[in-house]
């Protein structure tokens, strides 16, 4: 139907596709703690691996975290699997709803006392660490359970990770960052940018398709 093809509505009266996505917005810390001040970016996606190098200038590659917040806008309906990968450990929130949380939240208890946003996250997993809105695994990557998004709506979302250093661990330097998604419509790939926005502002209203001698004011 039109609703779901934008080609079908464009040259209504009215009617504007919204274009690309421009991006998320990116907080990146110089440390493991998201603490101190930050610089921040736009990053197009979450799609990164620095393997051992720092992930954006003036921050160092052996101890960081990073805050990626933005609305991300759905192509199809259908019900989603969020999927992250990353080291070290990462979480992701939709709606404000943490729905993955992977080394992340539980024990470290000095990190969650950071700022507000990450004290919701560990209110909500110390309810219950084995709750089934959360789904953890071991390794580098990690699965929410499904969840119903509509086509067309935005979506907030955030995602947390921080990379520490241990010097015993071999090629411990190595660090990266992915979100991933799949559904029953679509294959599972990294979610592209043309699909995240900085802001939930609408397209405005394309004023065409009218006869201005029919309009009175």
């Amino acid at each position: 139907g039109a609703d779901k093809n934008p080609k079908d509505c464009e040259g209504l009266l009215g009617y504007e596709f919204e274009g690309a996505g421009d991006g998320v917005k990116a907080t990146y810390f110089n440390n493991e703690d998201f603490l101190g001040s930050p610089k921040e970016q736009v990053d197009g996606n979450i799609e990164f691996d620095w393997d051992n190098e720092a992930p954006t200038k003036g921050i160092n590659f052996e101890n960081f975290s990073i805050k990626w917040t933005g609305w991300l806008r759905v192509p199809v309906s259908g019900d989603y699997t969020f999927v992250t990968e990353s080291d070290d450990g990462n979480a992701l929130l939709v709606n404000n709803q943490p729905i993955i949380s992977h080394y992340f939240g539980v024990t470290e208890k000095d990190r969650i006392k950071a700022k507000s946003w990450l004290d919701f996250v560990k209110m909500n997993l110390k309810k219950d660490p084995h709750d089934t809105k959360i789904h953890r695994s071991l390794q580098t990557r990690a699965l929410s359970h499904p969840i119903t998004l509509e086509a067309g709506n935005k979506y907030k979302i955030e995602m947390l990770m921080f990379h520490s250093v241990h010097n015993k661990v071999k090629d411990d330097g190595r660090s990266f960052a992915r979100l991933l998604w799949y559904s029953n419509m679509i294959s599972e790939a990294p979610i592209k940018d043309e699909f995240f926005f900085t802001t939930n502002k609408v397209a405005p209203l394309k004023a065409s398709g009218y006869n201005d001698d029919l309009m009175e004011i």
